[in-house]
């Protein structure tokens, strides 16, 4: 479980910039692509994105948003998703690329300190 982690860990900040240069690309040239890549990208990087954060709250057997870093990456899944939401509600996917930058730098900051075993407080290390 510990490769499927890393290997999210280094993939989803790679995804989540893919997706904004299509947003931009849409955003700038209007291309039918972008639009239809864009979408299905986004789709997908949630999809993963939130295996990733399921697989590691059970590997680590407890809340998967315990430290800040953990909380860096579910905020980037929470723009992510209510972006998407917004996306298809209003049929305009030409904002996407602000949003998903944040997003992306926010999992890139969550990336960088994955590595790191930190000490949690007890009430933390919790599953409930």
């Amino acid at each position: 479980m510990e490769t499927i982690l890393t290997a999210l860990t280094a993939l989803l900040p790679v995804l989540y910039g893919t997706a904004a240069v299509l947003y931009g690309l849409l955003l700038a040239r209007d291309l039918p692509l972008a639009r239809k890549a864009g979408t299905r990208l986004l789709v997908a990087t949630l999809v993963l994105h939130v295996s990733y954060v399921v697989l590691g709250g059970f590997w680590a057997g407890r809340h998967p948003i315990a430290d800040k870093f953990e909380m860096f990456s579910f905020a980037a899944l929470s723009m992510a998703a209510s972006y998407l939401w917004v996306e298809w509600r209003r049929k305009n996917a030409y904002t996407g690329v602000f949003p998903l930058s944040l997003a992306f730098l926010l999992q890139v900051c969550a990336s960088l300190g994955r590595g790191e075993r930190r000490d949690l407080p007890e009430i933390l290390r919790n599953p409930l």
